[in-house]
């Protein structure tokens, strides 16, 4: 039986893969209901984004023309939010002092 790996060791092992998805593909139709979502019920224009890993669906917000705030726990997903998107608002929150 191959070891335990913990959940945080496979986050950090597959944080760059999952960073490179796009909102193309297998996700399309979600992100397709999401779009006429927004279009149709959401007034104003700023979103946030919480737990938004390598924040592919912030891109997808700012697309929309809502401006984006994104927080997540990951430092490693944070770290490659900001590589692909060095405009975005990535925040880190530190689990051990809430911020």
């Amino acid at each position: 039986m191959p070891p335990f790996r913990s959940h945080p060791e496979l986050y950090r092992r597959h944080a760059g893969t999952y960073a490179k998805f796009g909102t193309g593909g297998t996700f399309r139709p979600a992100f397709s209901t999401l779009r006429e979502l927004i279009q149709k019920h959401v007034q104003g224009n700023m979103a946030l984004d919480v737990g938004t890993g390598s924040g592919r669906s912030a891109r997808f917000l700012k697309e929309l023309g809502l401006q984006t705030t994104e927080v997540d726990i990951s430092r490693e997903q944070i770290k490659l939010a900001r590589e692909m998107d060095p405009q975005g608002k990535y925040h880190w929150l530190n689990r051990s002092n809430g911020h």
